[in-house]
C-alpha cells in the first residue's frame, strides 16, 4: 500500500508540475494575446488615420480635376475667339483688297454681321 501511495505521490508531484508548467505556458499565451489585441487597435488606428487621408486627397483631386476642367473650357474659349478673330482679320484683308481693286462697299456692310454675309454673297474670300 505504501509503494501505491508513493507512486501516487510522485504521480501528483509530476502532474503539479505539468499544471505548473502549463500555468507559466498559458500566462505567456495571455501576454501575447494581449500584444497582438494592441498590435490590431494600433494597426486599425493607423488604418483610421490613412482612410482619412485618402478622402482629404481625394478631394483635393476632385477639386484639381475641377479647376483643369474649366482651365480647359477657357483655352477652347480663347483659342475659338483667336481662330476666330484670325480669320476675320483675314477676311477684312481680302475684303479691303477686293473693295480698293474693284468697287466700293455700302456702309452698312462695315457691321460684323453684315460684313461676314457680303462676304460669302460676294465670295470675296475666293478672289483672294
Amino acid at each position: 500500500m505504501f509503494g501505491f501511495l508513493n507512486l501516487a505521490l510522485i504521480r501528483d508531484f509530476f502532474l503539479f508540475g505539468e499544471f505548473i508548467r502549463f500555468s507559466l505556458n498559458q500566462e505567456d499565451c495571455r501576454k501575447k494575446w494581449l500584444a497582438a489585441v494592441q498590435e490590431a487597435q494600433r494597426l486599425q488606428r493607423e488604418l483610421e488615420k490613412a482612410n482619412q487621408n485618402i478622402i482629404v486627397l481625394d478631394a483635393k483631386l476632385n477639386h484639381a480635376r475641377r479647376l483643369l476642367d474649366k482651365e480647359k473650357k477657357k483655352r477652347l474659349e480663347a483659342e475659338n475667339n483667336s481662330t476666330a478673330l484670325v480669320r476675320n482679320f483675314n477676311i477684312f484683308v481680302c475684303f479691303s483688297k477686293h473693295t480698293v481693286n474693284r468697287q466700293s462697299v455700302p456702309m452698312h456692310v462695315l457691321n460684323i454681321g453684315h460684313f461676314e454675309m457680303f462676304v460669302k454673297k460676294t465670295r470675296v474670300l475666293q478672289s483672294c
